[in-house]
C-alpha cells in the first residue's frame, strides 16, 4: 500500500483533489480496477487509456494518473509511462524486492 501523497512526490506530478487516499494496487487496465486502485492512463499504439477513464471512475478507484485534466484526475503528470516506471522503481526500493531477469 502507498499513500497517494507518496506517489505524487515520486512522480513529480501535481495533485487535484485530496492527497490523502491510500492506494492498494495499481493498474493500466480499466477492466481490472478494484476499489482502492490507482488507474494509470497509458496512451498506446492501439488504445488510449484516457478513453477508459469513465470506466475506471465507476469502479471505485482511489486515484488516477493522467496527462490531461479533462477528467479531473488526482495526479497530473507530463508522461504517464514515465510515471509508471518511477512508481515501479519506488516500489522495488521501498519493499527491497528481489529482481529476476
Amino acid at each position: 500500500m502507498f499513500e497517494l501523497k507518496e506517489l505524487i512526490r515520486v512522480t513529480g506530478g501535481r495533485v487535484i483533489g485530496s492527497s490523502e487516499p491510500v492506494v492498494t494496487g495499481i493498474s493500466i487496465d480499466s477492466r481490472r480496477i478494484e476499489s482502492g486502485n490507482l488507474f494509470i492512463a497509458i496512451r498506446g499504439e492501439h488504445f488510449d487509456g484516457h478513453d477508459f477513464v469513465g470506466e475506471a471512475l465507476r469502479s471505485g478507484r482511489a486515484a488516477m494518473v493522467e496527462y490531461d485534466t479533462g477528467h479531473r484526475p488526482i495526479i497530473i503528470v507530463e508522461d504517464t509511462i514515465r510515471a509508471l516506471g518511477l512508481i515501479g522503481n519506488h516500489y522495488l526500493r521501498r519493499f527491497n524486492v528481489t529482481k529476476i531477469g
